[in-house]
C-alpha cells in the first residue's frame, strides 16, 4: 500500500474513465455545460443573481443564498445540506467579495466539501462555486472505532510505508522517512464534549502533540464517518493529514496525504541568488519605492519593520538553523543594526537570506491582497483582523531536508513552517536562491486564500494541487522579473541550485513551452501538473504587457487579476475554474470602472490567448478537479 492515498480514487468512474456528468437529473435552471464534481455528481458552480439585501451582511445573504439554492446544488428534497461560514469575508481590489462556507452534517464538517458565494462589486450576489455532497439523512455518525485507536492505525500506516520512494521538486528523488512505533500507546491529554469529539494525544515518537476529530468522508460508495488525525514526523521532516474509518468498517485508512508543500536594519544577502547577484548590503525592511504601486492600501507606515530586536526574528518571520532554536545576531554599526555574516556559504548567511526572501515576500504579497483579513503570516495583526500568533518558522538547514525544500501552511492562526536545505548534487543551498524560497512562500499564499483561510484542504485535487506549484513558479518568477527590469525575462526557475540554465522544469516557461492542458490526463507528479498552468499564466502576462506597452503595468495588471482571482475561487478548483476566477477578476474591475472599456477588451483577449496557447481556450473541459475526462482547446470564445 502507497503512503498517500485516496481510497475515492479507486472507482472506475475516477480512474481517467471519461463519465459525462449527470444533466439528465439536473434541475433546469442548471446549464447543460455546467461542470460537476465527478465524485458527487453536484454542479460546481451556479450562476443565480439574486436581490441585493440591504439589512443583511453578506455572511447571511450568503448563508441565504444556498439555502435558497439547494436543489440546484444537488440536493435532493428533504437532504440535510448545512453550511458553516468563515466570518471573515474576502474582498479583491475591484470591491468584489466571496464569503466561503464549509459544509456540515449533524455537526461534523464533511471532508472537502465547502463553496464560496461570489458577491460583485455592486454588491449584487453573482453566483456560488464549489464541492457539496448528498449525506444520507440516517447516517451513523456514532464512531465503531475510539479516536485513541484510530491514531494507533495512523501511526501503524506510517510506520509501515516507510521507506517509500518519492520524488522531489528538482528532479531526484528520496525516501519517505520512517517511525518506530512498536511501543506507541496514544495518551489523550485533552478531550471536548463536542459533537466532533475533538481530542488532543501525546506525540509518542512524533514531534507535536497529535490532534484527531471526527468528520463525514464522501465516498462514491456512501457517506462514511472517519477520524481526521494530523502526524509531524520528528524534526518537522513531514507532516500527514489522515483520515481512519470510525463506522462498521472500521480502522481502514480512507485518506492520506503530505502537508509540506520592528527595528531599523539591514543586512549582507544575496537579492536573488550568488550567481546573478552577489552579496549587497539591503536595508530591512526595504525602501517604499522597491516595490511595486499597486491598489491595495497598505498600513499606515508600510513596509514595517522586519526585526522585533536585534536578531533575525520579527512579526513577520522567525528564521533558525536548521530545528534548533539558534539564530543570526546583529552587531550595531554607525547607530544601525547590521547583520553581515563573515562566511558567505555558512549557515549564518543561510539565515540571513532565508530572513531576507520571507520578508519581501511578506510586504509585496501584503500590497496583491494577501492582508490580515486574508490570512498572512504575522505574529500581531495590526488590523485585528483575521489571526495572528502565525509568523513563518523559517528553518535554513545545514544540510539536506526531505524534498530538498518544504513549506506547509496550516489554516490561519496557526504558524507555517519553511525548511530549505542542500541539494547535495552541486552542493549549492536553496536559502540563497531566491526561485526556491519565493516558490515556497507562495504556497502560504495559495493555501491560505483558495477556498478561505481557515480550509486546509483546498488544494487538495490533483488539477488543484498542481497548480499550487504552477502559482508558485508563476509569482517567484514575475516577481523576480519586476526587480530586474529592464532585464530579459526570466523563464527558468531553479536553475542556480541545479547548476543549468534549464531549471529544475521540462522546459523553460516561454512562448514555446511544448505541453498543454491535455497533457496532464497522463501525469502523476504534481510539479508536472504545475508547469502548464504557469505556462498559461506566463504567457497571459507577456500578453498583457503587450498591450500595455509597459512592462511594469503589465506585470502589475497580472498579479492583480492573478490575486483577486484566487479569492474567488473555491476550494479544490480546476484549472477550468481558476481560469474563470481571474476572467471575473478582470470583469469586476471593469464593472468597478478601474480599467476602462478600450483597455479591458484588449486585455480581455490577451488573457484568453493566454490560457488557449495551452489547452485551456472556450470549449476546454473535465470532470471535476482531478485527471479525468480533460479535454484539450484552442478556440477563443466568439465574442472575443
Amino acid at each position: 500500500m502507497p503512503r498517500e492515498l485516496d481510497t475515492r480514487r479507486s472507482q472506475d468512474k475516477l480512474m481517467g474513465k471519461a463519465v459525462a456528468p449527470n444533466i439528465t437529473s439536473a434541475p433546469p435552471s442548471i446549464p447543460l455545460n455546467t461542470r460537476t464534481n465527478p465524485i458527487t455528481d453536484a454542479p460546481v458552480s451556479i450562476d443565480a443573481p439574486a436581490r441585493r439585501g440591504q439589512d443583511q451582511t453578506l455572511v447571511e445573504r450568503a448563508m441565504s443564498f444556498v439555502g435558497q439554492q439547494k436543489r440546484n446544488f444537488g440536493f435532493a428534497e428533504g437532504d440535510p445540506a448545512e453550511y458553516v461560514p468563515d466570518p471573515t469575508v474576502q474582498f479583491t481590489s475591484a470591491g468584489a467579495a466571496a464569503v466561503h462556507l464549509q459544509q456540515y452534517y449533524r455537526g461534523l464538517s464533511v471532508f472537502q466539501m465547502a463553496r464560496s458565494v461570489r458577491f460583485a462589486p455592486d454588491g449584487q450576489i453573482a453566483g456560488a462555486s464549489g464541492d457539496g455532497a448528498q449525506v444520507p439523512p440516517g447516517l451513523d455518525t456514532e464512531p465503531k472505532l475510539s479516536a485513541t485507536d484510530a491514531v494507533a492505525k495512523a501511526a501503524e500506516h506510517l510506520a509501515k510505508t516507510a521507506g517509500e520512494e518519492k520524488k522531489d521538486r528538482f528532479g531526484g528523488t528520496y525516501t519517505a522517512t520512517g517511525v518506530d512505533v512498536q511501543d506507541f500507546k496514544p495518551e489523550l491529554l485533552a478531550g471536548f464534549p463536542l459533537v466532533s469529539r475533538p481530542s488532543v494525544f501525546s506525540k509518542g515518537p512524533f514531534e507535536n502533540p497529535i490532534p484527531a476529530y471526527l468528520l463525514v468522508f464522501y465516498h462514491p460508495d456512501g457517506a462514511r464517518v472517519a477520524w481526521h488525525v494530523t502526524l509531524t514526523l520528528q524534526n518537522y521532516e513531514d507532516q500527514y493529514v489522515m483520515l481512519v474509518s470510525a463506522d462498521q468498517r472500521s480502522g481502514e485508512i480512507l485518506y492520506c496525504k503530505s502537508t509540506m508543500q520592528g527595528v531599523v536594519a539591514r543586512g549582507n544577502v544575496y537579492e536573488q541568488n550568488p550567481q546573478d547577484t552577489p552579496r549587497k548590503l539591503v536595508d530591512f525592511p526595504r525602501p517604499v519605492a522597491d516595490y511595486p504601486v499597486m491598489p491595495s492600501t497598505p498600513l499606515v507606515g508600510f513596509p514595517t519593520d522586519w526585526v522585533s530586536q536585534n536578531e533575525a526574528q520579527g512579526n513577520s518571520t522567525i528564521a533558525v538553523l536548521g530545528t534548533t532554536t539558534t539564530t543570526l545576531r546583529g552587531t550595531i554599526n554607525g547607530g544601525l543594526l547590521e547583520f553581515n555574516p563573515a562566511d558567505e556559504q555558512g549557515d549564518d548567511q543561510k539565515i540571513l537570506n532565508i530572513f531576507y526572501f520571507c520578508n519581501y515576500m511578506h510586504d509585496i504579497l501584503y500590497l496583491l491582497g494577501f492582508d490580515e483579513a486574508a490570512g498572512n503570516f504575522q505574529q500581531i495583526n495590526f488590523t485585528h483582523t483575521g489571526l495572528g500568533q502565525d509568523p513563518v518558522r523559517a528553518r535554513a538547514h545545514s544540510g539536506a531536508v526531505n524534498g530538498v525544500a518544504n513549506m506547509g501552511t496550516p489554516p490561519d492562526g496557526l504558524p507555517p513552517l519553511m525548511n530549505m536545505g542542500l541539494y547535495t548534487p552541486t552542493n549549492r543551498h536553496t536559502a540563497f536562491d531566491a526561485d526556491v524560497v519565493m516558490h515556497e512562500y507562495t504556497h502560504g499564499l495559495t493555501n491560505r486564500v483558495v477556498g478561505g483561510r481557515v480550509n486546509a484542504h483546498a488544494l487538495d485535487a490533483a488539477q488543484s494541487g498542481g497548480m499550487g506549484e504552477g502559482w508558485s513558479d508563476f509569482f517567484a518568477l514575475t516577481i523576480q522579473n519586476f526587480l530586474r527590469l529592464p532585464s530579459p525575462e526570466k523563464t527558468a526557475t531553479g536553475a542556480w541550485v541545479v547548476n543549468n540554465a534549464r531549471g529544475i522544469r521540462s522546459a523553460p516557461y516561454d512562448e514555446h513551452y511544448p505541453r498543454k492542458y491535455g497533457d496532464i490526463a497522463n501525469m502523476s507528479d504534481e510539479h508536472d501538473i504545475g508547469e502548464v498552468w504557469c505556462a498559461a499564466l506566463m504567457q497571459m502576462a507577456r500578453n498583457i504587457r503587450r498591450v500595455l506597452e509597459s512592462d511594469r503595468d503589465g506585470y502589475r495588471l497580472s498579479w492583480q487579476i492573478v490575486s483577486d482571482g484566487l479569492k474567488l475561487t473555491h476550494a479544490n478548483p480546476s484549472f477550468l475554474d481558476a481560469r474563470d476566477a481571474i476572467l471575473q477578476a478582470l470583469d469586476d474591475l471593469k464593472a468597478a470602472s478601474k480599467l476602462p472599456p478600450s483597455t479591458y477588451d484588449q486585455v480581455h483577449r490577451a488573457c484568453w490567448e493566454g490560457f488557449a496557447r495551452f489547452g485551456m481556450g472556450f470549449r476546454a473541459s473535465c470532470i471535476g478537479p482531478n485527471l479525468d475526462g480533460i479535454v484539450s482547446d484552442e478556440t477563443l470564445p466568439p465574442d472575443v
